[in-house]
């Protein structure tokens, strides 16, 4: 197997999501429509496949069947978690677009500017008080005291979950990743299935 392979096969088990933004190798390697079969031939014996999210934006592994319960377990706990993060996300998404002005969500490539988003919380006591709340939140909680700080503290937080790049060297804008899509896509399922925990037992179509 070549290095390439093995690196895409390594990151997908590890529930890594590959994007032109954060894998570009990885990323065109997976448009040859010939390496996407021999990855899902290889990943087939451990029970998975890779999937294309629904814009086609990204990658990632997921299961081709739920027939067995470890799988149906590991899934749950998947979209446990992810639900467990939907609150800070999506008032991170609505804190961006409100700052930049645009109704869509935010996309893969999208430049986020910290200071677009400080001039925002800093003109608005509104965005101001769902900046604090960001911060106080599990998944993106800081001690900053500033706007700025938390802002800052809070981007940083997004890199390390895999939502965000540095965009240069300066911190000062950062660029959205393909897992935007992949969380579109697990939102967009759980919004569909309310008895999760019995219908996951028959869905073979899961975005994990």
């Amino acid at each position: 197997m070549s290095d390439i392979f093995e690196d895409i096969v390594e990151l997908l088990l590890e529930g890594g999501v590959i994007c032109e933004y954060t894998n570009e190798d990885m990323y065109q390697y997976l448009q040859d429509n010939d390496h996407e079969q021999t990855l899902n031939q290889y990943l087939s014996k451990i029970g998975r496949i890779v999937k294309p999210t629904a814009d086609n934006a990204a990658f990632f592994a997921a299961y081709i069947s739920l027939d067995k319960p470890k799988y149906q377990t590991l899934v749950r706990q998947q979209i446990t978690e992810t639900m467990n993060q939907l609150e800070p996300l999506v008032r991170w998404l609505h804190l961006v677009s409100t700052s930049s002005l645009t109704d869509r969500p935010v996309s893969p490539g999208d430049v986020v500017k910290i200071s677009v988003i400080l001039d925002a919380v800093e003109s608005s006591p509104v965005l101001c008080d769902d900046l604090a709340l960001l911060s106080r939140s599990r998944m993106l909680s800081n001690t900053q005291s500033s706007a700025k700080g938390q802002i800052d503290a809070i981007m940083k937080k997004l890199v390390e979950y895999g939502y965000l790049i540095p965009d240069g060297r300066t911190g000062a804008q950062y660029i959205a990743t393909g897992k935007w899509s992949h969380l579109y896509d697990v939102m967009t399922f759980i919004s569909t299935h309310e008895q999760l925990s019995e219908e996951v037992e028959d869905q073979e179509d899961l975005p994990l």
